[in-house]
């Protein structure tokens, strides 16, 4: 005859534990793959960045030593043409000049565009690129009436304008601007001048510095 099987009070205690332990354990592990889920996005192990991905890159440019006068790429604007000639007085001894005429205008009525390749470099400080601006103005000879200077921008680069109002060595009358602007040892001098085309000559200049085509390492 079998016996009827009989549970303790500590038998049933035990019990029920057991199974709360294991409705917990089985909760646990349920919100454990949900937030695995919700970190992964549901496909998988995220890669975190590396440091070196999260940096920017920087784009060097190489700045090549200055041995020469630079070639400029360097057109006439709209209303004037290619010239022959060069600057009466030029900065240095090693010079590239182009030279464009005012087309139907006055034979003074021009933009020269130099390139110079100077002895020293030029201290960056406007108070010292205006004093080698002046000094070589008034080595021309030139008579001036008026020398008044300030800060220039030609396509996003700084540098020294002066304006002058002047008589040259052949009794001319000028108005002129002279835009000077440096890097290292090397100067670009921007000279639009005029007497009796003001409006043409003004706009000419415009063109001219607001699109002019530096090398990629000056700017």
């Amino acid at each position: 005859m079998p016996y009827p099987q009989s549970r303790s009070r500590s038998t049933l205690r035990s019990g029920a534990a057991a199974s709360r332990i294991g409705s917990v354990a089985t909760s646990l592990a349920v919100l454990a793959l949900l937030a695995s889920a919700c970190s992964d996005g549901g496909t998988g192990t995220e890669e975190q960045p590396t440091e070196a991905a999260q940096q920017p890159t920087v784009q060097e440019v190489e700045i090549p030593e200055a041995t020469a006068p630079l070639d400029l790429a360097v057109s006439p604007p709209d209303g004037y043409l290619a010239a022959d000639g060069s600057r009466e007085f030029p900065v240095a001894e090693q010079f590239n000049d182009y030279v464009f005429d005012l087309d139907g205008g006055s034979e003074t009525s021009k933009i020269i565009v130099s390139s110079y390749l100077l002895d020293e470099a030029v201290e960056e400080d406007y108070k010292s690129q205006l004093a080698f601006a002046r000094t070589y103005l008034e080595s021309t000879g030139y008579e001036y009436a008026t020398m008044n200077d300030r800060a220039t921008i030609v396509h996003r680069r700084e540098g020294v304008m002066l304006f002058n109002e002047l008589t040259d060595g052949a009794g001319n009358e000028l108005t002129q601007q002279n835009h000077f602007l440096f890097k290292e040892n090397q100067l670009i001098l921007v000279t639009c001048q005029w007497h009796d085309d003001f409006a043409a000559s003004f706009q000419g200049c415009q063109d001219v510095t607001s699109n002019f085509a530096f090398p990629e390492w000056w700017l």
